[in-house]
């Protein structure tokens, strides 16, 4: 009787209380998938450089359907995926600490910027969400290179050198 009172009571989770429904595990692998394959190819040594604008895209557009954590999931998956074109270069030219903080890090600060970008979109503020990633980017950049002794090494602006027109 206690068990039918308070469904919290029974150690089973009901089925209507998944975090994520199969329609936004759909949007959340698509989203994933296109944002980490534009990444990929739109950065690191030999980038396609249009990518690098296009690789935000589909986690910003699904970022205000899904939930604040399977929204910082998303992007931080979708970047460090992406980022993993520059591992193996990392890898000889940097301690593996230091790789992974090259990695997460940028990974970090982006699924931030999302989370930010999904609670303007929430509260209706478009213009403010449609500012986000541009400025706090931008932002991020300018202090990790600030007083760096590798100065802008790193920075996505160098994806959109030496490009040839469409």
């Amino acid at each position: 009787m206690a068990s039918k009172l308070n469904p919290l009571a029974s150690n089973q989770i009901p089925a209507t209380r998944l975090p994520i429904n199969p329609g936004q595990i759909l949007i959340f692998v698509v989203a994933l998938v296109l944002s980490a394959i534009a990444w990929f190819f739109g950065t690191g040594l030999h980038p396609i450089w249009w990518l690098t604008w296009l690789a935000p895209l589909p986690v910003l557009v699904a970022a205000p359907g899904l939930s604040r954590a399977t929204t910082f999931t998303l992007a931080f998956g979708a970047f460090t995926l992406g980022a993993l074109n520059m591992w193996s270069y990392d890898r000889v030219v940097t301690p593996l600490w230091l790789t992974v903080v090259i990695l997460f890090a940028p990974s970090l600060i982006f699924a931030w910027v999302v989370s930010i970008h999904r609670g303007f979109m929430l509260r209706g503020q478009t213009l403010r969400a449609t500012f986000t990633l541009p400025v706090l980017w931008s932002a991020f950049e300018y202090l990790a290179e600030f007083r760096s002794i590798h100065s802008t090494w790193g920075n996505l602006a160098y994806t959109q050198m030496d490009c040839l027109p469409l």
